[in-house]
């Protein structure tokens, strides 16, 4: 309810005035005075209803309230005239899912303001429209009558109006001059000058009655500037409850309380509330104070003092303030301060007291609240008048003078050691002194002996400084009333204590003397409980009636000892433990519904803030062990996290989640929140002023516990307690965080890390019990001798703890670089656990919760991302895209500096536009003019205007900001997968499935949250919208791979953000509204739980697998299956395998596979261990590797035969029940990347001999990386210099096992060897930087002996650089044709030329890296699928400084190169070759991005060379040689043609089942990595078809433009390519599936005949080259082509077969070849509907006998064979060409020479251009 100011409750009427005797019952509570009547039961309703009105004779019901008419000259007076309407401002809401102005989004709602002229949709008209709830008046009982609902009502529901008569405050009393007679009134203060009077004409609110515990609040609201009084629900009430309101009397001098009859649990007795807290300490301060004044005081002299006036009636005196006196009546005009209502009193009629104010003991105890270190006098009031200024000195009671004089011989203090001063404080027994006998207590501290005023004193003191611990002494000197009891209770204490303590030999020394008192049992039980300070006003209203309840224990407030007050304590004492366990109880349930009702705030852990029950309390050194701050590992992530938490206000509590692992674990754990008073809140404040500090040295730390079942707070103490033991012993406890998730991993095989870890260190590890995510690390008593390492040093058992936890963290890094290799290898981090993640301090992710007012504005701005998409005709998956892109930009920037939240939403819409290809993008300009109105409704964006200048480039530097917070990781699965299998799965139709995306795409889901999007994702975002509509989801869960306790999770989300935004639209298919859609959340939930109960549901859901019906999904996971396949060599001895391991890199970096080694336990030879060999990879590269590894062994070290199987289903099963790991993106610096000497000095040199022009070219550089920059950029899974295991545990790693071979060793010398491997594996795997720094004590073992020296010569020996291949993003033309377009400026956007750029970041590259990713993700294998290159990461340049500015192009590589002329006569030509591609890398470099992918070293381009150069070298070989089956007489071997054909093939089935048709295919795009696999790579011109063209053929003839512009034609193939499929060539601008299957059909035929099946210099020649081959068009043949002009000499028939029998040599016309034959020619059909489909064409018997063969041993030996064959042609090829070194070195001469004199440009001898040109045009001739 709310409140009002005290000048209006000034202005209200005076309590006085009303006659209790005639008034049964009356209230006033600040808002509303009612008066009620007591009449005979009458069933009364509103004007809503249809139903018969009951009422009396003298009572109209009326419907609005009544004004004075000024027309009417004879009416009365007493009505207040109508104010003037005052017309609000517009609130700006917009409609929102049919509704608007619903909630405090609009400005008006939440000021309680209704709306005028506002949309037909407003809600917030309900005052204006009378939409009152159905009532009916009842029969209360002894409450007369009331009023009840007849319809459910909401919480926050209005339900009706309180109206009546309007009457001027002034005719008040004519008003109780009519009703005097009356019973009750019906009386409400509307303002500060009106009232409305409901007695004679009001309506039905009239019967409304009170309750302690109510179910309606009153609210004024402004309707129109005029002020409305509304009744509103102040929580759920159902049809048929009562209506009631607390009226919250205030208790009066004058009038009796009044019986409260509400009958409710809390119920405080009287409709009068209990005193507040302000009122209660006024008493306490001036309980001492007051004196009877003589009679002669009355009059002016008392005039601004405090008196106390009694009351017969309530028994006690209320405290008041003299303002005036009239000398004429003799009366005093005072104001009570508990109402502050003036009224006259006459004084002499009345029993008063006199505050004195000017008494000593008054002024000494205000100067000791201001003053806490001056000492208490005793009380010695003197009556005593000052004549010389005529003042009253008041003269005190008799009774109070005879305590003065009995007090003078009485000691009132003692003196108390500091263990005995902490006890009293920590049970409270010097907060009861003044609880129960009303006296304080003042601590004063002592140290060294003083001079008292007697000889008793001084040896007390002496006594206790000698016996105290500390040397420290206190004195307790208790001043008050009572001070015999208050002496007696706290000396019986203290003489027990002092017993019990001297008993068991302590010694504490307690000395006081105190007066005869009562003996206090002391034997009763204690219990506190704290609560929030806005809950205390209503906890005292509630507390009578929870005494009522629980007479046996006692419920008392205690000083809060809070500077800031933000909490409370209240006390519990009892006898009997079961009353106070049942006290306890009820009491939490009353302070539970008290805090609901005032809405107070809760913490994380989801309880309300400073409330819980006391558990125990911890010394301040024990704190401080369970705090963070003794850990040196987290020492500075904890300490910035606590800098930035105290930039907050100050709070009452220890924020110990944030500084504390361990009790943020223990809420989380045990489901409660722990709450410590903060040491900056210790103390005690009066009036502003600290009085009193606590020293945080010794104050116990009292901690409190608030669960949902409280019996187990003593548990829960308990194990808090136990854990501070654990600490102050030693035992380390290592928080593992978001690394839980690999601690499966550590307890699996029975828990044998732990056990190696005690084998190693000596340390007892094991998991803890109490929190959950922490190791429990026990370093022992013993300690490590490092020996004839360093005799002075040994590992004590605290470094052995130390060393243990490095071990762990060592194996967590294995482990997450293991689970990445397993999972994830594409560029990008895993954001369902980044948020969380931040292993390494490179990562740019903040864990810090974001600010609550940024998230909502994050919630609606995706709500307005739905609208621009909607209005902008966008792909609607583009809003989803952009939702993800904001939210991951919240996650790691939470409070981005400088921009506005709409700058940032645009710029996340624009980059998601950018990155779509469905449809054409927007430009900037285009995408503001629709955005702008959005942002500012009713506004218009002008593009002159500089506003929208500033925007622009605002959201241009946001995405720039967005794009480096994110580390270019922006792109997005979509949703395109999902649609397809709920469709292929059978279980849902299309338009159901559309329905669901239309639900996923809108914008109440989309700002369903980070958690929604990022932690749960798509598929179960779209599982939950499917079970809100009524679809059958448990198909989903197995065709979608989903856990259903995740669901339950996401549609939980959805219904709290669709409950506050509702549903966007009406949904076909679906006839429910927002109730209907809310109402399945539990349907939902329910299937869910039955689901995840099913016996058989783990074991499923351990598989990702999918329905047999998805043919889709079933051809992924065939994909899939192709880099999963394993080749285990058994039984290889420890020698040879000690001979293979130092070649192993080199072969897997030729043959592209992987490996691990595992012990072999089944057998043993001799004193040798016995391992596997494992090999990972396609089956290509397992061949290779198998051959590569026979070459590479001995004769007499022969290897077993290797068996193949087929791991997919086991390793798609391990790896997904391996965690989520890739928190980093793979950012990478062009700095750190070397591109002039190619792959020199990396593991790739030794299997690739070429020159740095033989690798890759220009679309693919080759490059190195060096190996700490791959560490920094989270790339280190990718360089694993250490022989990894299968589970890669270190237990199992090779070079951490024993060796039986070597000499039997002590076990101190085992151990040593143990250390010195892990810290070389360390070394290698996390760099000497890494070690010394954050692993110090494996790095004391490496730096003693001599190993740190041997390990370095180690790590030099290892390769410091790691091969990449990088290609341009976007490539350099496509780069160069975007800023052309952006340089141009048409008439719309020329008035912002200004503008630095209308398209951002290139959007090629951002097409080219999303269509990656969504053709990646589909395929369940980390490597994603095999025909496409895998971006592992994109390195960037550097921000150019003043120095690289500065710098010449030749300079920027390390630093080091040196500008220099290319050419010179002293140099050969290679070296001048070499020169001059440097020097243009160093430019291309330089210039921008680069996409980063594994080392592919060939492009098609160069095989297609060299098989024109044996096509041509083919006449040399004899027909015999051909026949007997020589490869060389082919251009391409068969295997490796039909190879390249599949995976071809295989990369375009993929992309047109996701509807990306590939436009332009060159032979430039395919790159060859070592195994013989082809990657199709430059998706730039790729496209993506729309829907409505994905499942039809649509005709490309029909977008031919009858006349092209020029840049048509420039842009439309100028130079035609030989794999243009007849309709582009004809003119068609349109790209489909068909023009793809063309041209892999013409590439194939070109690898087959060694030269392009369709040659032609012009557009036209080509097509005749074309019709020669598949025919001419005609009405069998094509006929939509017959109206094209076609210049043919004559019409050609179809005869693609005999076109091959011709153009190849009939010897070379094989078996291998006719089924590719065939399979071309159906391919190459002029009708585009005629050519047979991707799909189809992957089905054909060729590729069946393909994937035959492929299990075929004798088959990959020939593919081995050929494949290794070709590339050491590839290689070698030109190195030994004599001609090209003379041409070169000939050109080199003669540039040098020209340069040579200046005066060359003008002499005739020296002017070689004719030479150059004619040497030129010659070799194009013999070309």
């Amino acid at each position: 309810m709310s409140t009002m100011s005290n000048h209006e409750r000034n202005n209200i009427v005076p309590r006085e005035r009303v006659d209790p005797r005639t008034m049964t019952k009356q209230g006033y509570n600040g808002n509303h005075l009612v008066l009620k009547v007591k009449d005979e039961a009458s069933t009364i309703t509103n004007n809503q209803t249809n139903e018969s009105q009951l009422i009396d004779s003298d009572v109209e019901i009326i419907d609005s309230i009544e004004w004075a008419d000024p027309s009417n000259i004879y009416a009365s007076n007493e009505l207040a005239p109508r104010p003037r309407f005052q017309i609000p401002d517009a609130c700006g809401c917009y409609v929102d899912r049919g509704q608007c102005c619903k909630d405090e989004s609009c400005v008006l709602y939440a000021c309680q303001e209704e709306c005028y002229e506002c949309l037909d949709e407003c809600c917030n008209q309900r005052i204006t429209k009378k939409q009152w709830k159905k009532v009916e008046v009842i029969e209360a009982g002894p409450k007369g009558k009331g009023l009840k609902v007849l319809e459910n009502i909401k919480k926050g529901n209005f339900i009706i109006e309180y109206v009546g008569r309007a009457v001027q405050k002034a005719y008040l009393d004519r008003l109780f001059s009519r009703y005097k007679t009356e019973r009750c009134l019906y009386i409400m203060a509307l303002d500060g000058s009106v009232l409305i009077d409901a007695r004679v004409r009001g309506g039905v609110a009239r019967y409304i009655n009170h309750s302690c515990e109510p179910n309606c609040v009153v609210q004024r609201w402004k309707v129109k500037g005029l002020l409305r009084a509304g009744i509103f629900a102040s929580r759920d009430i159902n049809a048929g409850e009562e209506l009631s309101f607390d009226y919250k009397w205030e208790r009066r001098r004058g009038r009796a309380a009044t019986k409260c009859h509400c009958g409710s649990s809390a119920c405080r007795g009287t409709l009068e509330v209990a005193k507040s807290m302000e009122e209660e300490e006024l008493e306490r301060q001036c309980r001492t104070h007051w004196c009877k004044p003589p009679p002669e005081s009355i009059g002016v002299h008392i005039m601004n003092r405090t008196i106390r006036i009694y009351s017969e009636q309530h028994h006690e005196y209320f405290a008041a303030d003299v303002c005036r006196y009239d000398e004429k009546q003799r009366l005093h005009l005072v104001m009570y301060r508990s109402s502050l209502e003036e009224a006259w009193e006459d004084l002499m009629k009345e029993t008063w007291e006199l505050l004195d104010e000017e008494a000593e003991q008054f002024v000494i105890a205000k100067k000791k609240r201001v003053a806490s270190n001056q000492e208490h006098h005793g009380f010695q009031a003197s009556p005593q008048t000052n004549a010389s200024n005529n003042s009253l000195v008041p003269i005190p009671s008799s009774a109070e003078l005879t305590n003065a004089v009995s007090m003078r011989d009485f000691v009132n203090y003692f003196y108390v050691a500091t263990e005995m001063k902490n006890q009293l404080d920590a049970k409270g027994f010097i907060a009861n002194v003044g609880r129960r006998f009303g006296c304080s207590v003042k601590i004063d501290r002592f140290s060294t002996p003083e001079f008292p005023s007697c000889a008793d004193e001084q040896t007390r003191r002496q006594q206790v400084l000698e016996t105290s611990p500390d040397g420290i002494g206190w004195k307790l000197i208790i001043s008050g009333s009572n001070l015999e009891k208050a002496c007696g209770f706290l000396g019986n204490y203290i003489s027990r204590q002092e017993n019990s303590q001297l008993q068991r030999g302590t010694g504490v020394s307690v000395v006081n003397t105190t007066g005869s008192g009562d003996i206090v049992n002391l034997s009763e039980i204690k219990e506190e409980v704290i609560i929030p300070r806005c809950a205390v006003d209503l906890m005292k209203n509630k507390l009578p009636g929870v005494r009522e309840r629980c007479r046996n224990v006692d419920f008392q407030f205690a000083p809060s000892e809070s500077k800031s007050k933000h909490f409370a304590r209240i006390q519990l004492q009892g006898s009997l433990a079961s009353d106070l366990k049942t006290a306890k109880e009820h009491l939490w349930s009353v302070i539970i519904k008290v805090c609901d009702d005032c809405e107070a705030p809760k913490t994380a852990s989801g309880f309300y803030k400073d409330l819980g029950y006391l558990g125990g309390q911890l010394s301040p050194s024990q704190f401080q062990l369970l705090l963070n701050k003794n850990d040196s590992v987290n020492n500075r992530k904890i300490e910035q996290q606590s800098s930035s938490h105290h930039l907050h206000r100050q709070e009452a509590h220890e924020d110990l989640r944030q500084q504390s692992f361990f009790f943020a674990s223990f809420e989380s754990t045990h489901r409660c929140s722990i709450w410590v008073q903060s040491e900056t809140d210790m103390g005690r404040v009066e009036q502003n002023r600290v009085v009193s500090e606590y020293d945080s040295s010794v104050t116990p730390r009292m901690v409190y516990f608030a669960c949902d079942d409280i019996a187990t707070i003593p548990k829960l103490w308990t194990l808090v307690e136990q854990r501070a033991k654990d600490k102050a012993k030693g035992i380390r406890f290592f928080h593992l965080g978001p690394d839980r998730m690999y601690q499966q991993l550590m307890i699996q095989n029975s828990g044998r890390f732990f056990e190696y870890l005690k084998q190693v260190t000596g340390a007892l590890v094991s998991l803890d019990s109490i929190t959950g995510d922490h190791l429990r690390i026990d370093g022992g008593n013993a300690g490590i001798d490092l020996g004839d390492w360093n005799s002075e040093q040994i590992l004590t058992p605290s470094n052995i703890a130390c060393l243990a936890e490095e071990l762990i963290r060592i194996q967590i890094e294995i482990y997450r670089d293991h689970c990445i290799r397993q999972q994830k290898c594409m560029f990008g981090r895993d954001w369902s656990i980044a948020a969380a993640v931040n292993h390494n301090h490179q990562t740019k992710l903040d864990n810090s919760s974001p600010d609550p007012k940024s998230l909502r504005m994050t919630f609606k701005s995706c709500l307005e991302v739905a609208k621009i998409v909607h209005k902008a005709e966008m792909t609607p998956s583009v809003g989803a895209h952009a939702a993800v892109i904001m939210y991951r930009f919240l996650k790691a920037c939470p409070s981005p500096v400088g921009f506005k939240q709409r700058e940032v939403t645009t710029a996340c819409l624009f980059l998601a536009d950018k990155a779509e290809k469905a449809k054409k993008w927007k430009k900037l300009d285009a995408l503001l003019e629709i955005a702008y109105p959005v942002f500012f409704p009713g506004s218009k964006f002008h593009h002159q205007k500089q506003e929208a200048i500033n925007f622009h480039h605002k959201v241009l530097a946001a995405e720039t900001e967005i794009l480096s917070s994110l580390q270019y990781d922006i792109c997005w699965g979509g949703v395109e997968w999902i649609i397809r299998v709920a469709e292929e799965s059978g279980h849902m139709a299309q338009p159901q499935v559309q329905n669901v995306i239309d639900v996923v795409l809108s914008g109440p889901v989309l700002a369903a949250g980070a958690d929604l999007w990022l932690k749960y994702g798509t598929e179960y975002i779209f599982t939950a919208v499917a079970g809100f509509l009524d679809v059958d989801m448990e198909p989903l869960f197995e065709a979608l791979s989903l856990i259903p306790l995740k669901v339950s999770h996401a549609a939980q989300l959805i219904a709290d953000s669709v409950e506050a935004n509702g549903i966007s639209r009406k949904l076909s298919g679906f006839d429910g509204g927002k109730e209907a859609f809310l109402g399945n959340l539990k349907s939902i939930q329910r299937v869910c739980m039955v689901t995840m109960a099913q016996s058989n549901f783990r074991q499923q859901s351990s598989l990702p697998s999918v329905p047999k019906t998805s043919v889709t999904s079933m051809r992924y996971q065939l994909v899939g299956q192709l880099d999963m396949n394993h080749m285990i060599f058994q039984k290889i001895s420890s020698v040879l395998l000690n001979k293979l391991l130092p070649q192993m890199n080199a072969i897997c970096a030729e043959s592209q596979c992987r490996f691990y080694v595992s012990l072999n336990t089944d057998s043993v030879e001799g004193s040798h261990q016995i391992h596997d060999l494992v090999l990972m990879g396609s089956w290509r590269a397992l061949s290779i590797a198998s051959h590569l590894l026979a070459e590479r062994c001995a004769e007499n070290d022969s290897l077993p035969t290797p068996t193949t199987i087929s791991f997919f289903k086991d390793h798609v099963t391990a790896s997904h029940r391996l965690p989520c790991s890739k928190s980093q993106v793979g950012l990478l610096s062009m700095k750190d990347v070397s591109t002039l000497d190619g792959w020199e000095g990396t593991v790739q040199a030794t299997t690739t001999t070429a020159q740095t022009n033989k690798i890759g070219g220009k679309a693919c550089m080759a490059g190195r990386v060096p190996v700490h920059s791959l560490r920094t950029a989270g790339l280190r899974w990718w360089n694993q210099d250490f022989v990894s295991s299968p589970s890669a545990a270190l237990y199992e790693i090779p070079c951490l096992q024993e060796r039986h071979d070597e000499k039997s060793d002590s076990g101190d010398d085992t151990l040593l060897k143990k250390l010195r491997n892990l810290s070389k594996l360390a070394v290698s795997f996390l760099g000497k930087d890494a070690l010394n720094q954050d692993f110090p004590n494996l790095s004391l073992v490496l730096n003693n002996g001599g190993m740190s020296s041997k390990v370095a010569n180690e790590e030099q020996c290892s390769p410091s650089f790691w091969a990449v291949s990088m290609q341009r993003w976007p490539p350099e033309k496509i780069g160069n044709r975007e800023q052309r377009t952006n340089s141009k400026t048409d008439d719309v956007t020329s008035s912002i030329s200004s503008l630095p750029s209308l398209t951002g970041f290139s959007p090629s590259a951002l097409q080219e890296l999303q269509l990656l990713t969504q053709l990646h993700s589909r395929i369940p294998s980390p490597w994603g699928h095999p025909n496409f290159p895998l971006p592992i990461g994109v390195a960037v340049p550097p921000p150019p400084s003043k120095a690289d500015k500065s710098s010449t192009p030749a300079s920027s590589e390390f630093g080091k190169a040196k500008v220099e002329d290319m050419f010179s006569l002293f140099r050969s030509s290679e070296e001048n070759e070499r020169n001059a591609r440097k020097k243009k890398k160093r430019q291309d470099i330089a210039s921008g991005p680069h996409l980063v992918f594994s080392p592919t070293p060939f492009l098609l381009t160069r095989i297609l060379q060299l098989s024109s150069k044996k096509r041509r070298d083919a006449s040399t070989i004899s027909k015999e040689e051909s026949r007997k089956g020589d490869s060389s007489a082919h251009c391409i071997p068969s295997v490796l043609l039909a190879s390249w054909f599949h995976d071809l093939l295989s990369a375009l089935v993929h992309c047109h089942t996701n509807h990306v048709v590939l436009r332009s295919i060159q032979t430039d795009q395919l790159y060859i990595d070592h195994s013989g696999v082809i990657k199709l790579a430059g998706f730039y011109r790729a496209t993506v078809l729309p829907p409505q063209e994905r499942d039809t053929y649509v005709d490309p003839l029909q977008f031919c433009k009858s006349k092209k512009s020029k840049t048509d034609r420039q842009e439309d193939h100028e130079v035609p390519s030989p794999y243009a499929a007849p309709e582009i060539l004809l003119g068609s601008l349109k790209y489909t599936k068909e023009t793809d299957v063309w041209a892999i059909g013409s590439m194939v035929a070109h690898l087959l005949l060694g030269k392009p099946m369709f040659a032609g210099k012009e557009r036209s020649s080509l097509l005749v080259a074309v019709c020669k081959i598949v025919g001419s068009p005609s009405e069998y043949n094509y006929p939509d082509a017959v109206k094209f002009p076609i210049e043919l000499s004559k019409e050609y028939k179809r005869d693609v077969k005999r076109a091959f029998k011709r153009m190849m040599k009939p010897e070379d016309f094989t078996t291998h070849e006719k089924g590719a034959i065939d399979l071309i020619s159906k391919m190459l059909h002029l009708d585009p509907k005629k050519r047979i489909t991707a799909v189809d064409a992957l089905q054909h018997d060729f590729f069946q006998n393909y994937t035959e063969n492929c299990r075929d041993s004798t088959f990959q030996s020939q593919f081995v064979k050929e494949w290794l064959a070709l590339k050491r042609e590839l290689v070698l090829n030109g190195n030994d060409g004599s001609e090209k070194k003379r041409t070169l070195k000939r050109k080199a001469m003669l540039e040098a020479a020209a340069a040579a004199d200046p005066m060359a440009d003008s002499d005739d001898l020296y002017d070689m251009q004719d030479i150059l040109e004619s040497a030129s045009s010659k070799k194009r001739r013999r070309d």
